[in-house]
């Protein structure tokens, strides 16, 4: 009898060759700077700072290694001077999360685009950019 024991852990990989290949997260979990970080929870506690309706937040990958966090919102306050409104993002943000896990860049949108079940369209995000 071969048995070999397997864990859920989250990772995608592959065999070739009698090796097995790491090739990313089945969910939306990352690593930045050698922390373990759930997207989701970021962009829940995103939600509870006032003026944002809706969020996404998406990492942003050089070298196969997660560079830094973009998060894409939906702003209902008015917006005088979007450096301003960042930097208040931000400090609210301290509140609720470490700094390791704020986003770099916010950039505002009018609408986060959704898939036909209704849920946030992360390609589609991705192919914006986050210039």
């Amino acid at each position: 009898i071969n048995s070999q024991k397997a864990y859920r852990t989250g990772d995608k990989g592959f065999f070739l060759d009698g090796l097995l290949f790491y090739s990313g997260r089945i969910d939306n979990q990352i690593k930045l700077n050698g922390y373990r970080i759930e997207l989701e929870d970021i962009e829940n506690n995103m939600m509870r700072v006032d003026g944002i309706s809706k969020v996404a937040v998406l990492p942003k990958f050089e070298d196969g290694k997660v560079k830094y966090l973009t998060a894409y919102c939906m702003y209902t306050k008015e917006i005088l001077s979007k450096l301003k409104a960042i930097a208040e993002i931000k400090e609210e943000l301290k509140k609720y999360i470490p700094s390791y896990m704020i986003p770099k860049k916010i950039i505002f949108i009018e609408k986060i685009p959704t898939n036909n079940n209704g849920k946030i369209d992360r390609k589609k995000l991705m192919e914006l950019g986050d210039n």
